[in-house]
């Protein structure tokens, strides 16, 4: 007699499959090539090779992190490679005659001012954010060589390595701060009415401001998000190698960004994850250790790279559509919305001002 519930839960869960699979591809790209990986190299696994990708990748992930925020908002950020150069030279500069932590928190403060000024140009002005924020990349990174007349500033301060080179047990700091990063932002994204504005600005800039929302402190506020972060991962950086130098992180922005794109998160806006961030610096961390382990030819990196990004972009794109197009007839078939004319229909439609399309 129950037989035949049962079997139509096994139907609709066979049903749904191929859609999961693709609306969730970026994980399984992971978990293959973690196996993969795990089968060529036999120390992939060990806990010294993971602590030290988590060490090497901290930088670029903090950095992630903000750039998520930024991107689901609508926006995009090309200045935090140079306020990562900034960061590291501030830090220094300022921990050579003040207590490191002091220091610290002035470098935080000013990638947070650094991001205002720029919300501001992109929100008040009307500046597109990809012109503003590549010409402000120039000029801090500029200012950041003026200032230490491009040679590297040199701190002997005990306490200002630990940032970079400390343990909490056998786990670096900078992957503890990392992991501490994900959490948290994650949990802002995800659990609060900010993060829930941050998806609305980005899924629908004008209805979100007829709803209320404050759609230019919200944009302008990602910003300087990605400025503390940015500045955050200059100073780590300092702190791990002793010094700081101007001329650092030439081209890491696009670095970032590849990380948040292949994660998952939406460059159009409105939709992505902090989860998703952590796949995308996962699947690139494995990626750089499989080409060491394998000593392949950087051009021959250059070019995997590349075709893994298009492949991995286009997989998640068509699980969306799909992922969306299923959505639209379940509704249309329960009555509550017109049916879909085809499966690429909905990116013809008006972006739906949906807070909580993060998953």
């Amino acid at each position: 007699m129950n037989s035949f519930p049962r079997l139509s839960a096994m139907n609709s869960l066979a049903a749904d499959l191929p859609t999961l699979f693709l609306r969730y591809g970026m994980v399984v790209v992971l978990v293959g090539m973690a196996v993969v990986t795990a089968v060529i190299d036999k120390n992939f696994l060990t806990q010294s090779n993971l602590l030290n990708l988590l060490l090497q990748w901290a930088p670029q992930g903090l950095m992630a992190i903000g750039m998520t925020y930024v991107i689901i908002s609508g926006g995009f950020d090309l200045s935090i490679g140079g306020t990562y150069a900034a960061g590291g030279v501030i830090f220094a500069a300022l921990a050579l005659n003040n207590n490191t932590w002091v220091a610290l928190f002035l470098t935080l403060l000013a990638g947070a001012g650094i991001g205002l000024l720029i919300g501001v140009v992109i929100t008040r002005l009307h500046v597109n954010p990809f012109v503003a924020t590549l010409g402000a990349g120039f000029i801090i990174r500029g200012i950041a060589e003026v200032g230490s007349n491009a040679t590297p500033i040199i701190v002997d301060k005990p306490d200002f390595t630990d940032i970079g080179q400390g343990k909490l047990g056998v786990v670096p700091v900078p992957g503890i701060v990392l992991v501490v990063g994900l959490i948290l932002g994650g949990l802002v994204l995800a659990k609060t009415v900010y993060g829930r504005s941050i998806y609305a600005v980005g899924g629908g800039d004008e209805a979100s401001r007829l709803a209320g929302l404050r759609t230019r402190v919200l944009r302008g506020s990602t910003y300087m998000i990605t400025g503390v972060g940015a500045a955050l991962a200059g100073a780590i950086i300092a702190s791990r190698l002793g010094s700081a130098q101007a001329d650092v992180g030439v081209g890491i922005e696009l670095e970032v960004i590849t990380i948040v794109v292949i994660g998952g998160t939406a460059l159009a806006g409105g939709e992505g994850a902090i989860w998703r961030t952590a796949v995308g610096i996962a699947i690139l961390a494995i990626l750089g250790n499989s080409f060491d382990h394998l000593q392949v030819n950087t051009f021959y990196q250059q070019i995997i790279e590349g075709a893994i990004i298009i492949f991995a972009i286009a997989v998640d794109s068509y699980g969306r559509r799909r992922s969306e197009y299923e959505s639209r007839r379940a509704s249309w078939k329960s009555g509550r919305r017109a049916p879909p004319t085809g499966e690429g229909s909905s990116l013809a439609s008006p972006p739906l001002p949906e807070a909580t399309r993060s998953a």
